[in-house]
């Protein structure tokens, strides 16, 4: 199994505009527990708006996501990959737009290094979008993600749904973006 799983839903990754690095369950949909059926796809209320303010502000947007479902063997690399796409396609419907999503398929007791609280997952995405890290945030529901953020060296937050949009704002205020 790679280090980490990447989705690329662009073709061009550019290091011009900022990037939002978002966690995915109970960040921006519901957590059911190993999250991968079409029918458990349901948005955190604001998330899609928060991610189209996100795309209306000029970001390239991000998943970081610990899945260990995959690692587990609760579900396939095929089923993840379209459930990935479903979430993307509601996204893109709603005036948003996801670029990339990296995902550690890990168990917590294997000692990875792109397991969310470490920076693995993080530094990939960084990778990938070749971005200054002072152009990066990163937001998810929980400290893990934060730790996470912190130290990849990424501006990073606890929120969710609507408290996305309301963290952008305040962050392109404080970075004189807009």
């Amino acid at each position: 199994m790679s280090e980490v799983y990447e989705l690329a839903y662009s073709k061009v990754f550019s290091a011009e505009k900022p990037l939002l690095i978002l966690d995915r369950d109970s960040t921006i949909i519901e957590d059911f527990v190993y999250t991968w059926k079409r029918e458990d796809l349901h948005f955190i209320p604001g998330a899609l708006d928060s991610i189209r303010f996100a795309a209306e502000n000029n970001f390239s947007v991000a998943l970081a996501t610990n899945q260990s479902g995959l690692g587990r063997g609760y579900f396939s690399f095929d089923d993840y990959r379209e459930f990935s796409n479903l979430l993307v396609d509601k996204v893109i419907n709603s005036g948003g737009r996801i670029d990339f999503i990296a995902t550690c398929p890990h168990l917590p007791s294997d000692a990875c290094n792109c397991r969310k609280p470490k920076p693995g997952l993080v530094n990939s995405v960084l990778e990938k979008f070749r971005v200054p890290k002072r152009q990066a945030l990163l937001m998810g529901n929980a400290e893990t993600d934060v730790q996470a953020g912190k130290s990849a060296g990424v501006a990073s937050f606890l929120s969710t749904g609507i408290g996305i949009k309301e963290q952008i704002s305040e962050w392109l205020k404080q970075n004189d973006n807009h």
